[in-house]
């Protein structure tokens, strides 16, 4: 197979060889060999799961159609370990994500929860989630890791979240730069692939956002504490006096490991959550988005994107991420001048670079019809990060549809791109990102359009599939966290109480 351009393509991170090409991996994912064009696979997909689950206390598997037949409803650990470890921290997710998914209309509920178990069997008790549990898919992309540890946040679980974060800046290079792909245990890669550029932007965006979660849950928190005290009667505060004096006496002669008063060490629920933190990160990536941009006045130099595919040229979806972590950058350095002060040039510096980068991709990818190349490569959902991550340039429900119209696929939702030639497939992490934009931009009817779909096209375990064939069938690998991720956050989009503040917008600490 030979890319969409006939450039040469990189080993892919999701490759299989079974005499036959079948059921390869994108996206968060990706899939390229040279060779030929593939047309839509006529042979078993021999990467194809349904599901994820815990088969024993300390394993978890990728599971085919027969094997997920035993597994309960709404659940990814089978029933023999009922009561067991997996089953109870699997209770515990959904127990703290419970307010939020009682936030949603019923008929929603069931998408929500899936995707919610998804991230669960693929993140629980490892340092931040992998893309999939089939052995190609078992990494840790930066990118997906970043839209997942936001929709964690979303959902009430901000210090996972945060952990996510902290492990993402000890994996971050010297330089700022992310690898494409990360084992589970370490900061080891499992080949000398080379970095991908868009993930350090995406993070950057992370950060922002989860930050903000933490500062609404703690807002919440207070207010709900504010409520409770106004109903309390003079027993009930006696009563609390009592209790806080019997705390106390607990407390005297406690022993505290020096990770708990270290903000760059372990999060543990509860422990307030400070941006300072995330200092060494923010000022890698400050440095390396500043430099490959010169200060925002050039495009950064080619890198594979989630196409997964050695590029000579910069494509849209390594652009829209820079201006997506440029954007965040300042906005963090204008909110807060204290941290403002450790990035290179101070909060001047951020807010001019992303001015100017905003100019340099108005000129070189909006003006000329917002395709994968500057100038060329027809249309690409990658169009879809801005609006998806808060960064206004323009793009409405209307560019949108465009996008959505010309990458429609058999099945009903969409493919990476135009030049995209490699399949009939809808790809579910580009269909889900669209739907995550349109509900950002407002256009309730398109993102509750692609949710319905989503939901309708799960797998007979529930779990989001990467994609879907042209006759509506599964492929590939199931569950996906890049695809539950866009959903959970798509669903916080539409239904959020509105008096909350926006993500991203949150105040600083203090």
């Amino acid at each position: 197979m030979e890319s969409p351009r006939s450039t040469s393509a990189s080993p892919s991170r999701r490759r299989v060889l079974t005499g036959v090409i079948a059921g390869a991996g994108l996206l968060g994912a990706g899939w390229a060999a040279s060779g030929r064009i593939l047309a839509e696979a006529t042979a078993p997909d021999p990467v194809r799961s349904v599901t994820a689950a815990f088969t024993s206390a300390d394993q978890r598997s990728a599971l085919t159609e027969a094997q997920a037949r035993s597994l309960p409803q709404d659940s990814r650990v089978l029933p023999a370990l009922s009561g067991l470890d997996p089953e109870l921290r699997q209770r515990e997710f959904l127990l703290v994500s419970s307010p939020w998914i009682e936030s949603l209309p019923a008929r929603h509920r069931s998408l929500a929860v899936s995707a919610l178990l998804d991230l669960w069997v693929l993140t629980d008790s490892l340092p931040a989630t992998v893309a999939s549990w089939s052995t190609h898919w078992r990494y840790v992309w930066p990118r997906d890791a970043a839209f997942v540890a936001v929709a964690l946040g979303r959902v009430g679980h901000v210090a996972a979240a945060w952990n996510h974060l902290l492990h993402l800046q000890s994996l971050q290079g010297a330089d700022g730069s992310f690898a494409a792909r990360y084992l589970t245990e370490g900061n080891r890669t499992p080949d000398d692939r080379a970095s991908q550029f868009d993930s350090v932007g995406l993070v950057v965006w992370a950060v922002s956002e989860v930050h903000a979660a933490a500062r609404a849950q703690e807002r919440d928190l207070e207010r709900a504490q504010e409520r409770d005290l106004d109903q309390m009667t003079p027993t009930d505060e006696l009563r609390a006096d009592v209790q806080a004096g019997a705390d106390d006496q607990m407390r005297v002669g406690e022993k505290i490991h020096p990770s708990d008063r270290n903000p760059i060490g372990p999060q543990v629920s509860g422990e307030p959550i400070v941006l300072e933190a995330m200092a060494p990160l923010l000022v890698r990536s400050s440095d390396i988005l500043t430099v490959r941009t010169a200060a925002g006045t050039r495009l950064p130099p080619p890198s594979s994107d989630y196409w997964e595919v050695v590029e000579s040229r910069v494509t849209l979806g390594i652009a829209a991420p820079t201006l997506v972590g440029l954007h965040h950058l300042a906005e963090l350095a204008s909110r807060r001048p204290d941290l403002a002060k450790s990035l290179p040039g101070g909060a001047q510096a951020a807010v001019g670079a992303a001015q100017a980068f905003r100019g340099t991709f108005d000129r070189m990818f909006t003006a000329t019809g917002l395709q994968r190349y500057p100038t060329t490569g027809g249309l690409d959902s990658a169009v879809a990060y801005l609006p998806a991550t808060g960064v206004d340039v323009g793009i409405d429900a209307a560019v949108l549809d465009g996008v959505w119209k010309t990458l429609e696929q058999p099945a009903g939702g969409i493919r990476p791109g135009e030049g995209w030639h490699f399949d009939r497939a809808s790809w579910t992490p580009s269909t889900s990102l669209m739907g995550l934009a349109y509900a950002r931009v407002g256009a309730r009817a398109q993102a509750e359009g692609i949710l319905d779909w989503l939901s309708r096209h799960r797998t007979s375990a529930g779990s989001l599939p990467e994609k879907i064939a042209g006759d509506g069938s599964g492929a590939s690998v199931a569950p996906l966290s890049w695809t539950a991720a866009n959903v959970i956050l798509s669903l916080d989009e539409l239904y959020r109480p509105r008096d909350s503040v926006p993500p991203g917008m949150g105040p600083g600490d203090g």
